[in-house]
Parts: structure tokens; C-alpha cells; sequence
């Protein structure tokens, strides 16, 4: 009785969302529904898009926004479940980030640190060749960070706000799957590239929960598992909140299904199971009265993702799932 009324309570939700979930085919039974971009907030105008823009790898100090949320040292340094606000040069919209990826060579853990005594970083616009790295050396390492293919396509400029930087220009989409619409087991993620003079404040660590570990494989497409993730999504996902679901059915290797609670904004955040293990991005909701379970959030399952990427990305991970600035996993 108790799981017929959670089951209900979801699907009132929905119907109050549908408005802005996308489109439902008439006297259709159902209704796939893929999380549309939250508006960018009412303090991101277009004169202070276009000044992030122009400032290149120079921070803007986020005190100069009353409004910014960054209370939470969850949100420390660019990582998993931070606000990113996308700017296709005439409109701007906001998405979650999932996880961090690399190619090349990964420094070691720990190599570079992030600071809060300072808000500033590189006074200058980001050079050529290797990233530098604290205490000397480079590293031919370059960063990436995830989101939803429907948030933005490839050369769409991406903001971030971030401690103890401020907001920044982080890099822009230089890959995406594009919006697959409404379309069920549809891979649907984006790859931003992350300025090298950012590199210090990178970590792998997810907001809140720490990991991930490495890539989940479900034992079979009806497991049972857990997942944790933090988001933006309007109302109930308003200055990153974390939220837990269960996942329960998983479709040849691309698409997940579990219950839970997202709305826009929470577009392209990432998921976890126990141990910390990836289990994808967070792309869409459902209504299907054909089936047992009529309502579900899903996603792009990691192994889609990382099939999509191709073998010379990988996915950054942490030792152990306890989030950064704990022990356990330092920026990169």
C-alpha cells in the first residue's frame, strides 16, 4: 500500500511537470519526458555572461552576487554536481555536471592542491601546451567535465560557479550526443573541456558523497541497487541538493531506470551505487502506464558513456567514496 502511494505521489509530480518535461504523443500511454536546462538564475544577465566570457581563466569573485549559494563546501573546486550555466551565445540555461574525465597521463593524486586562502587565479588567458602544475612540472593531462547532450552541443561556452574561485568560464562543450529528444535508451551526454589554468581546482570527487570508485556493472538488467546523487533542479534541487533513488532495471548497457526525484536543472547530473561505483548520468523522467513500475527517472548508463567517448578518454576516480576536502580523494 505504502509503495502505491509513493508511486502515486510521483506520478502527481509528473503531471505537474509535463509542462516543461517535453512533449507527449496524444492519447498515447505514454509519456517519456527528458529533463529540459533549468533557466540560468535571474543574477546571470547577459552583460555578466558575456564579461565572464571575455575574462577568459580570470575568476569573477562570487561575493559580488548576493544571491550565489556557496555556503557548502560541497562545492568546492570544479567536480561532480556543481551548477554549470550553459551560453549558446544568445540564450542561457543551467544543467548539473556529472563526472570528471581525462586523456593522457594523470598526474598523481595529490600532486596539485587547491587553496582557499586565495579567490583568484590566473591573472592571464590561458597559454598553449601543458597545464602547469604546483610546485613545478607539467602534465600533457587535459580535464574534462560531464553533462546531459540535451544541455548543449558542441562549441556552446560553459560557466561554473565555484569556491574559492568565483564564477568562471571553465571551457565549452567540444562533444555531445545532442538532444535525443524523447527517445527511450537514446545515449544523451556532452564532454566540456576544462581550461588547463583551472586544472589546480579539479577533483574527481562527487558533492557530498565521495567516489566514484570506478564503473558499475549490474549483474543483470533487473538489479536492485541504491543510487545517490546531488543536483540543481528547480525547487527541490535549489543550491545543489543531495537526493537518493533505487535503480531496478538497467537496458542492454545504455539506459537505467530508477525511482526518485529530479526536475529540470538536475539535467546531465551523475549517479552512484554502493562503494561509490558510477552508475551514469541523470537525463530524463517517465510516465508508462503499460508497465509494472508506471513512473521512473533515468539515465545514460557509464558504460554507454564511456563506449561513446571512445577509448582515449577515462573516467577520473577516487580511492576510496569519501567526498573531497576529506581524505580520500584530492583534486587532481
Amino acid at each position: 500500500m505504502a509503495r502505491k502511494r509513493c508511486v502515486l505521489s510521483a506520478f502527481v509530480m509528473l503531471a505537474a511537470l509535463s509542462a516543461s518535461l517535453g512533449s507527449a504523443g496524444a492519447a498515447s500511454s505514454m509519456h517519456v519526458g527528458r529533463l529540459q536546462p533549468a533557466p540560468a538564475p535571474a543574477w546571470f544577465t547577459r552583460s555578466i555572461a558575456d564579461r565572464v566570457l571575455s575574462e577568459g581563466s580570470v575568476a569573477l569573485p562570487a561575493a559580488a552576487q548576493g544571491s550565489i549559494n556557496t555556503s557548502s563546501v560541497a562545492f568546492l573546486g570544479i567536480r561532480p554536481g556543481q551548477l554549470i550555466i550553459l551560453d549558446d551565445g544568445k540564450t542561457t540555461s543551467l544543467c548539473t555536471a556529472n563526472f570528471v574525465f581525462y586523456t593522457g597521463s594523470a598526474p598523481p593524486a595529490g600532486l596539485v592542491t587547491a587553496t582557499s586562502s586565495k579567490s583568484a587565479v590566473s591573472t592571464k588567458k590561458p597559454s598553449s601546451g601543458t597545464a602547469r602544475v604546483k610546485g613545478g612540472g607539467s602534465t600533457a593531462s587535459s580535464y574534462y567535465i560531464g553533462t546531459a547532450g540535451h544541455c548543449g552541443k558542441a562549441g556552446t561556452q560553459v560557466d561554473m560557479v565555484f569556491l574559492p574561485a568565483g564564477i568562471a568560464h571553465i571551457g565549452q562543450i567540444v562533444k555531445s550526443t545532442g538532444d535525443p529528444g524523447d527517445r527511450i535508451g537514446a545515449t544523451d551526454f556532452a564532454l566540456i573541456s576544462i581550461d588547463p589554468s583551472f586544472n589546480q581546482y579539479v577533483s574527481p570527487s562527487m558533492a557530498y558523497w565521495g567516489g566514484p570508485t570506478g564503473v558499475y556493472t549490474p549483474p543483470s538488467n533487473d538489479a536492485i541497487a541504491p543510487v545517490l546523487h546531488a543536483g540543481w533542479g528547480l525547487v527541490i534541487g535549489t543550491g545543489g541538493t543531495p537526493r537518493a533513488g533505487l535503480a531496478y532495471k538497467w537496458n542492454a548497457g545504455s539506459e537505467y531506470r530508477f525511482e526518485g526525484a529530479v526536475t529540470p536543472g538536475d539535467s546531465g547530473s551523475g549517479a552512484i551505487v554502493a562503494g561509490g561505483l558510477a552508475a551514469g548520468n541523470i537525463t530524463h523522467i517517465a510516465v508508462d502506464t503499460r508497465q509494472s513500475v508506471p513512473v521512473w527517472n533515468g539515465g545514460t548508463t557509464m558504460a554507454a558513456i564511456l563506449q561513446y567517448l571512445g577509448t582515449s578518454y577515462h573516467l577520473a576516480t577516487c580511492p576510496t567514496a569519501i567526498p573531497w576536502p576529506l581524505p580520500g580523494c584530492p583534486p587532481v
